[in-house]
């Protein structure tokens, strides 16, 4: 069984496709270097030239563009064994920035050795290939919900999501999961203010659909949420209501043989 820093990127790649144990083996050999990065600290710009494969090990940390005005939209957000910026293989360079929602730890892995590894390894190479096309598909929905329904489906749509993703890399317990992102933050990946969005929060818990206890979420009514946020959980690897056991039985099964 593979351990180590990079046991949650394998683990998370193989839910994609099914990789063989001398695959996760490969992987698990790759050199890295460790950043660690405090809370709201930019790890890299936008466009910036890459010469590493950055891979979230501990923490949040979100994609981002900023424009002339300095006004920020989160493109992504990126959980333990998430891949920073998946297109960064192919392109070399990183067309959003990094920032650090919560304190971070980053692997850096060198560009290089990630390309030979896909040379050498096919099934590597098209998990890498899933891991972008991936990205670019809820980059998609991101754009697609940006207007077309209200901001508080917007925020339900993101509390869904991060439910969902942290149960299926067993981040989380039963409906609850740690919130680490400030209400500033939920407002640059929803397109609201902070201010709206605590309205917003205050609207979703009197409906009795979640309850929050510090930066802790607990969702009340997966059905109600999920309905109001039309959110379709298919794309991370779950079918059924909030509790991912499809996608938990896949990586607990990959990760005991």
């Amino acid at each position: 069984m593979m351990t180590g820093p990079l046991h949650r990127f394998a683990q998370r790649l193989r839910l994609r496709v099914p990789l063989g144990d001398d695959d996760i083996s490969a992987m698990g050999v790759l050199p890295f270097a460790s950043l660690v990065a405090g809370q709201g600290t930019t790890i890299y710009d936008p466009n910036s030239n890459a010469d590493s494969y950055q891979i979230v090990a501990q923490g949040l940390a979100a994609n981002f563009r900023q424009g002339r005005s300095g006004q920020r939209q989160l493109t992504a957000l990126r959980i333990v064994g998430d891949t920073a910026e998946p297109a960064a293989t192919a392109l070399g360079w990183n067309p959003t920035g990094l920032v650090a929602l919560s304190d971070v730890t980053i692997l850096q892995v060198p560009l290089e050795a990630v390309r030979t590894l896909s040379r050498q390894r096919p099934h590597i190479a098209q998990a890498l290939y899933y891991d972008c096309a991936f990205d670019a598909a809820s980059l998609a929905r991101l754009l697609g919900n940006s207007r077309r329904i209200p901001a508080i489906a917007r925020v339900a749509h993101l509390l869904c999501e991060l439910a969902v993703r942290y149960r299926v890399a067993g981040q989380a317990s039963e409906n609850q999961f740690g919130l680490l992102m400030t209400q500033s933050d939920i407002g640059d990946a929803t397109g609201s203010t902070s201010v709206h969005v605590n309205r917003v929060m205050q609207a979703l818990r009197m409906n009795g659909l979640i309850d929050t206890t510090g930066r802790s979420v607990r969702i009340l009514n997966w059905t109600g949420l999920s309905h109001l946020a039309e959110f379709d959980p298919t794309p991370f690897g779950v079918s059924d209501e909030l509790g991912a056991a499809e996608g938990l039985e896949r990586l607990h099964g990959a990760s005991a043989e």
